[in-house]
């Protein structure tokens, strides 16, 4: 691994079963499909035919106390008849928690001895583009992701929700502009250079939501209920007519 912190470096290169927020998956899932066809190159599974589409994709939204993600890869079988074979995922060593989304089933995916994921099942002829979830804990508003890779990935492109702040901690990586991904929502980046099976890599994930701010903000609620009863309280108190309650007591002495 290298250990080296790494860094976002500017460039121009163009390249949820757990909440409601996992409902986009769907339509960035469809946009995807184009970018990730785009992988001529790819890594082979040991004693298949099939192959690895290069170009992924990890989306991270911020939740409470929580990191939600998506990873998104494509699998090309070349050969007319379904294969079997076991794949394994990028997905942080620190989930909490994990299904699939897109392309499979959650009786698929294997947690093996060692902690990690991988997607065993038979796959069509063809390339089939999947989706797999996972969450992470945050403590403080802060998150830790690190990865392992298990196999070669020329283009991993990096989506995160406004608001959340990630920062890596290996290799360096570009602002990416990809037409076929929406980025009004997302923050967009891509790795400067390829990264090899075995080689390893975190994102440090900051602004994640806590108890706290609701708290806060529960707080700043009740505050602004107390003022408003306030001025309201005031005003009804107020004599609806001076002039009639200053004649009423002239006549009264």
């Amino acid at each position: 691994m290298n250990v080296a912190k790494g860094k976002f470096i500017k460039s121009g290169r163009r390249t949820l079963f757990m909440s409601a927020r996992c409902q986009s998956s769907l339509a960035v899932m469809c946009l995807a499909v184009f970018f990730l066809a785009q992988a001529y190159v790819q890594t082979a599974v040991a004693n298949t035919n099939i192959t690895l589409g290069e170009k992924n994709i990890l989306l991270l939204r911020p939740a409470l106390n929580s990191v939600w993600g998506e990873y998104i890869f494509s699998v090309h079988n070349p050969t007319d008849v379904a294969q079997v074979a076991t794949i394994g995922l990028l997905l942080p060593h620190e989930k909490t928690d994990f299904r699939a989304n897109e392309g499979a089933n959650d009786a698929d995916l294997r947690l093996t001895a060692d902690g990690e994921v991988v997607l065993e099942r038979e796959y069509p002829a063809g390339t089939t583009v999947f989706s797999i979830l996972f969450k992470s804990s945050a403590s403080n508003g802060e998150a830790m992701l690190s990865f392992a890779t298990k196999h070669d990935i020329a283009d991993l492109v990096l989506m995160y929700e406004n608001g959340l702040q990630v920062a890596p901690q290996s290799g360096e990586w570009q602002q990416a502009s990809i037409p076929a991904l929406p980025h009004k929502d997302y923050q967009t980046w891509q790795n400067a250079e390829a990264i090899r099976a075995g080689q390893s890599f975190a994102l440090l994930v900051n602004a994640v939501p806590t108890d706290r701010q609701r708290l806060h903000l529960l707080a700043l609620g009740f505050a602004v209920i107390l003022v408003m009863l306030s001025v309201f309280g005031v005003v009804f108190r107020r004599p609806a007519d001076d002039s009639y309650s200053a004649e009423n007591r002239k006549g009264n002495i």
